[in-house]
């Protein structure tokens, strides 16, 4: 039986507008920079010793019943020309579903930890995954799907070395029932609908005219609670937001005034579900997203 959680999570409204509106909104003045795959490649538990490389779709399959089958995808972009350090306003991995087979599923994405080729991966020598979730997004229907990556491409971007790119996979892999629920998205190799990566950098006049600068975030993942270390170039009014990794506004943190230094506040995690979140540093001049796991 599903967990109440797996419910939860299936009972989720479809979220695609939600996504969309947020990242055009913290987005709308700046110009993306729009990055297609370097490899992609899907692999299936059925086939384990065959590779998929060269095929024109990404699969994500779950039919353990049927015919004991499983299938993945990989993804990974080269983002190198971005300087590292470089702030990352908004960043958006958007992929074109157009087939399809049951829609009660959740599609997460996880990040590559092991450098793999596209020609040559395996269900049997895939690259491992961190388990932590980086995005996902309940089914979509046809089209565009778009799964907000912020925190992992500016991870990627200030240590090149770690990007090995990006893991499709279903939440639940295992169905008790002989429903197969798969989703089929158009890889690199096809002349259609490519899957690409739009980052959006910060601007630089942005920056500096920001009276806010955070400077560190931790303990992160937190439990209960966080401590942000600020300094602030002026005296200045600040305010905290959350938002969860789908762009909905959670709840105000707080707004303080601030006289020019450093400054060290503990904001409460209290009554935040576990999961990811953005906490949105803001003034009168510039806003700061950062990346936050909360914990039990």
């Amino acid at each position: 039986m599903p967990s109440q959680k797996e419910n939860n999570m299936k009972n989720m409204p479809n979220l695609t507008g939600i996504v969309v509106t947020f990242f055009l909104s913290i987005t709308a003045s700046l110009h993306a920079q729009v990055f297609f795959p370097v490899q992609d490649a899907y692999v299936s538990q059925y086939n384990p010793t065959s590779n998929f490389g060269d095929v024109g779709w990404l699969w994500v399959y779950s039919d353990l019943w049927y015919d004991g089958t499983i299938a993945r995808s990989l993804i990974e972009f080269d983002l190198t020309s971005i300087p590292p350090g470089s702030p990352v306003q908004a960043a958006m991995l958007n992929i074109y579903m157009f087939n399809q087979a049951g829609s009660d599923m959740i599609v997460e994405l996880h990040s590559v930890l092991q450098p793999w080729s596209e020609m040559t991966v395996t269900w049997n020598n895939q690259p491992v995954h961190d388990t932590n979730i980086v995005a996902l997004l309940p089914y979509q229907d046809y089209g565009w799907w778009h799964f907000p990556v912020t925190g992992i491409v500016q991870d990627w971007i200030n240590n090149p070395v770690i990007n090995n790119g990006l893991k499709m996979k279903h939440q639940v892999e295992q169905y008790p029932d002989s429903l197969g629920y798969a989703v089929y998205f158009y890889s690199r190799d096809t002349t259609l609908e490519q899957p690409n990566l739009e980052v959006i950098l910060m601007d630089v006049e942005e920056q500096e005219a920001a009276a806010i600068r955070p400077l560190k975030v931790f303990p992160n993942p937190a439990r209960g609670q966080l401590i942000l270390e600020t300094s602030t170039a002026l005296d200045a009014p600040f305010r905290f937001a959350w938002y969860d990794q789908t762009g909905r506004k959670i709840r105000n943190a707080t707004s303080q005034a601030f006289r020019a230094g450093n400054h060290r506040c503990i904001l409460s995690t209290h009554n935040l579900i576990p999961g990811v979140y953005f906490l949105k540093v803001e003034d009168d001049k510039g806003a700061y997203f950062k990346r936050v796991v909360i914990v039990e």
